[in-house]
């Protein structure tokens, strides 16, 4: 037994500087005089999963429990064999056994619990993290284990998709979900408030502006910026690959914009809506003062130009700004996803959500060529903003190019618009809950909006 002793500390010795040929010969030599000595044998099983033959691995590890069952190790080494041959159930039973001899191991949870996760048992998986973190808290491993397996299960926005019928949305919502898995917990926030909250909504919007244009032989829309850049971006793939015969036009514009009314700025917009095709403004929330302005004083024409909002909102504050005292005449068509009536919501949280990298229009501005070329406000969005929406762009991509006609058929023909709208007023209402986030946006969205204010001040007179 002694002259064995110091072979094995041979073998480990060589085994642990990688010299797998040497010590093989010295776990062997051990084998041929004690074929049951179980660190030896444990030994070679390590030796051979390491150099790839998992076969003869395997065969030292059961071996080894055939004559010691409650070898710790070899339990926990052969789960992970399994676990990397894709043999699931056994490796979930060879870390359940572990688990028997050492139920305080975290790593034996945290392993098992991956092997649940790639079985789909998610609430299995949850649980088995949790417990990891419970026994070792800075396990890290663990802890991202246990994100991603919350991130991975339905989500109640994809499971209400599923229930109204909606299926391939929620599959498509889903795995641009999971592929965008952010480390930086405000980043993880704002995006996971980004895909399930603002993306759905912007689709549902889609449909809704689809159905007004059938209602209403509308033939082009101007998507305002810049809180419409996103959506103009879906709608615009959807009409394409639906070939809807709709024209999508972004539209440079803004509150500042439309109440200068210089020349340049109406000959655009002007240029823009007579096309001989009936127009319309989209936009997100407002309250479509600034249009009133704009028509009423600054066109001097029989001028119709609806406006399409996800939310028109009715703020008396704002009619003030614009002198507007009688109901807001916008000759003279609204139309509102969202009742004007609703309360509790953040009237900023979808302008916040749609943030691009652009500061805001001042004017249009006319060349010699007769094209149109935007000036923009001094002001910018500050570094931490744009850092923390910079894949905004590519997830409305990624999105887009998942939009096909079949799911765009099965939104409008299969699903119940009421359900839709329905599910768009529950989101919008629930993104008001996240004040944590929003207010991390609102120092820069405050002082913003009280710079137009005080020049809409100015220029109202």
């Amino acid at each position: 037994m002694t002259r064995n002793f110091h072979i094995l500390q041979l073998a480990a010795k060589y085994h642990q500087a990688n010299d797998f040929t040497q010590a093989k010969q010295f776990y062997s030599k051990i084998l041929e005089v004690e074929p049951n000595q179980p660190d030896a044998l444990y030994g070679l099983g390590v030796l051979e999963r390491q150099r790839g033959k998992d076969s003869e691995a395997e065969k030292m590890f059961r071996a080894l429990l055939d004559i010691q069952p409650k070898y710790f190790k070899a339990w926990f080494s052969l789960g992970n064999l399994y676990q990397a041959q894709g043999q699931w159930l056994k490796a979930e039973q060879a870390y359940q056994q572990a688990l028997i001899l050492r139920p305080n191991e975290a790593p034996i949870y945290n392993n098992l619990g991956y092997t649940q996760k790639l079985q789909g048992k998610l609430d299995e998986a949850i649980c088995c993290y949790q417990q990891a973190l419970s026994i070792q808290p800075n396990c890290k491993e663990a802890e991202v284990n246990l994100i991603e397996a919350l991130n991975a299960q339905e989500s109640s926005v994809e499971n209400a998709l599923n229930e109204i019928g909606a299926k391939s949305l929620a599959r498509v919502i889903r795995k641009i979900r999971l592929v965008n898995h952010f480390e930086d917990p405000l980043k993880r926030h704002f995006y996971n408030c980004f895909i399930q909250g603002n993306l759905v909504i912007l689709v549902i919007f889609s449909i809704f502006l689809w159905r007004i244009a059938q209602q209403n032989k509308i033939e082009q829309y101007l998507f305002s910026s810049r809180d419409c850049y996103y959506l103009h971006k879906i709608f615009e793939r959807m009409v394409g690959k639906c070939e809807l015969p709709i024209d999508c036009q972004y539209f440079f514009t803004s509150r500042l914009a439309r109440v200068k009314g210089s020349q340049d700025y109406l000959s655009y917009l002007l240029d823009l809506a007579n096309k001989e095709k009936n127009s319309a403004i989209v936009d997100l929330v407002g309250t479509g003062s600034s249009l009133s302005y704009l028509l009423n004083n600054k066109i001097n024409l029989d001028f119709s130009l609806p406006i399409v909002f996800f939310h028109q909102t009715k703020l008396s504050r704002v009619k003030n700004i614009y002198h507007l005292d009688d109901e807001l005449n916008l000759n003279n068509t609204t139309h509102s996803l969202i009742s004007p009536e609703s309360r509790n919501v953040n009237l900023d949280v979808l302008e916040i959500l749609n943030y691009i990298n652009q500061p805001m229009i001042k004017d249009v501005l006319k060349q010699d060529d007769n094209e149109y070329v935007p000036s923009f406000c001094s002001n910018s969005m500050p570094d931490e903003i744009l850092t923390l929406i910079d894949c905004s762009e590519q997830i409305i991509d990624d999105f887009s190019n998942h939009l096909n006609p079949e799911m765009i058929a099965e939104i409008i023909d299969i699903v119940d618009w009421e359900d839709l709208k329905s599910l768009s007023a529950a989101i919008y209402h629930q993104l008001y809950q996240h004040h944590d986030l929003f207010s991390y946006f609102m120092t820069f969205h405050v002082e913003e909006n009280k710079m137009v204010e005080r020049q809409l001040s100015i220029l109202v007179k």
